[in-house]
């Protein structure tokens, strides 16, 4: 699991946005939302890429990551 950019709440924040129904994401929408996130609880501006999201989807639906056997 990386540790690198707060993981854990770019996670979270993924997972609230594929669990709700009522709209359809896109990257560019993912990515801004765990931007937001980020820069609302650090305060940096430095955001997340494309491919960090990518990643987190891959380790997300992986055995380590948050998928149900």
């Amino acid at each position: 699991m990386a540790t690198n950019k707060n993981a854990s709440i770019r996670y979270n924040v993924l997972d609230k946005c594929f669990r709700n129904p009522g709209r359809k994401y896109y990257i560019e929408n993912l990515v801004n939302a765990c931007n937001d996130a980020l820069l609302e609880f650090s305060g940096n501006p430095d955001g997340i890429k494309k491919r960090q999201i990518f990643e987190d989807i891959k380790f997300m639906e992986s055995v380590q990551g948050w998928k149900k056997l």
